[in-house]
């Protein structure tokens, strides 16, 4: 009697410290997922990434974030973030979550922003494209293997849609009072509807493919957004910030060597754009009585690669 006395204990005993054990997992869920994240982003892109609340509904089986955002690099850049998501919220299966490899049939981000600036110090979508490519180097071949700083979970996205893209691109810094008046209007805030990966993280043998971490699934994320800023919103974009930011792009592997297909949908043009050739002209115009006509001759070669969509070696 003794004996199964000792064992009713032993297994009551068990019992206790498993139910303890799931109650102090689901007390922590939230903060653990919430670190995971922001860490992936911040060893991924190489600048502070914050989230302000993560909810995980282990008996609903959903997943919702909020507030995710990616500060700017240092410098003299007008907004504080880089990009910035508002909320999003997908449906996963409890038997998911409890894999070390998390498969999700659809990812929708919604209300994505992204601001680019070009300084005269440099951009910061180039500081952030840098660290892409020394992140993509830490790897083998084209395999997503997690890198260190990078760990955790891995995950499978059959479908990832990033809906109502809204991108500010801004050429800031020019030297004088023309300078001003250039800086003010080379400038362009363009939506993009939808961007759509499919087989995210698909890169390895079988039907579940190999998976992403974190970190490498913000890194994949923050390439599309920006191939199809460059893609689609090319024509509305400053010259030289787009000629920049395609030059950063031509640093990076392909997203197509991973088995991820992207395909994005049309831009649309923010205000009027167009109308900012005249805006330049008319400010140029006031300001030459200040300045003399010989820096006023040598205007129309700066507006070269400035004004939207216009390359260099193209007449205004």
């Amino acid at each position: 009697m003794k004996i199964v006395k000792k064992l009713i204990i032993g297994v009551g005993a068990l019992a206790l410290l498993l139910v303890i054990g799931v109650v102090v997992a689901l007390m922590f869920i939230n903060s653990i997922a919430k670190a995971g994240i922001e860490k992936g982003g911040t060893y991924a892109l190489g600048v502070p990434t914050t989230v302000k609340s993560v909810d995980i509904s282990i008996l609903g089986g959903t997943f919702a974030m909020s507030g995710f955002n990616v500060a700017n690099p240092q410098g003299k850049y007008k907004t504080a973030d880089f990009m910035g998501l508002g909320q999003t919220k997908v449906a996963v299966s409890l038997a998911s979550l409890n894999k070390d490899t998390v498969e999700l049939p659809e990812l929708t981000l919604e209300n994505l922003t992204l601001n680019l600036e070009k300084t005269a110090d440099g951009a910061n979508y180039r500081v952030i494209m840098d660290n892409l490519a020394k992140l993509q180097g830490a790897g083998t071949g084209t395999k997503t293997e997690p890198a260190a700083g990078d760990s955790g979970k891995k995950f499978v996205i059959n479908k990832l849609r990033v809906r109502n893209v809204k991108i500010s691109a801004q050429l800031i810094g020019a030297p004088g009072a023309v300078g001003q008046v250039l800086n003010d209007v080379t400038s362009a805030n363009v939506t993009l509807d939808e961007i759509s990966l499919d087989n995210v993280g698909k890169t390895g043998s079988g039907v579940g493919g190999s998976g992403v971490t974190m970190g490498q699934l913000i890194s994949i994320i923050t390439q599309a957004v920006l191939s199809a800023a460059a893609d689609k919103a090319g024509g509305l974009l400053p010259g030289d910030l787009l000629g920049d930011l395609k030059g950063g792009l031509g640093q990076l592997k392909p997203l197509s060597d991973l088995g991820i297909n992207v395909a994005s949908g049309a831009a649309q043009a923010v205000g009027e754009v167009a109308g900012k050739v005249g805006e330049v002209g008319k400010g140029v115009a006031d300001k030459a009585g200040e300045i003399g006509k010989g820096a006023v001759d040598k205007i129309g070669e700066g507006f070269k690669g400035l004004l939207p969509g216009q390359k260099k070696d193209e007449p205004k």
